[in-house]
């Protein structure tokens, strides 16, 4: 099963699927309805789910590693895949980055869980 989460102008959207007994993957779904999907390195069996995508194809998401924390990343039109987090963001369990969309220029917004379990929100730019 394939969701969408973002569409951006060229008609290009992101997402995850979900394929029982695997690993959640992100995806990249084209206007002429190919898809790709991808898994950020680390992701555990809760995987990997692209929620915002930008006129450029550059998509922002998260992947839930082994451990049930959440990493953010940022992956290139091309597929390279960057991982990040937020300064302050916890490591433990349902702790740590959430990047849910990006804008034209890159910047990208999202919001963190420390240590104690405290939602924060952030901006990201170049």
């Amino acid at each position: 099963m394939h969701i969408g989460y973002s569409i951006n102008t060229a008609g290009t959207v992101t997402g995850a699927s979900w394929v029982s007994g695997e690993p959640d993957s992100g995806i990249v779904r084209a206007a002429d309805g190919t898809i790709i999907t991808f898994n950020a390195p680390g992701a555990g069996m809760d995987g990997t789910a692209g929620y915002g995508i930008n006129a450029s194809g550059v998509v922002t998401g998260i992947y839930v590693d082994a451990n049930t924390a959440y990493h953010a990343f940022l992956r290139t039109a091309s597929g390279a895949l960057t991982a990040f987090s937020a300064p302050g963001a916890g490591t433990g369990v349902y702790q740590g980055t959430v990047a849910n969309n990006l804008n034209v220029t890159g910047a990208i917004a999202g919001y963190y869980i420390d240590s104690s379990g405290v939602n924060h929100g952030f901006l990201l730019t170049e």
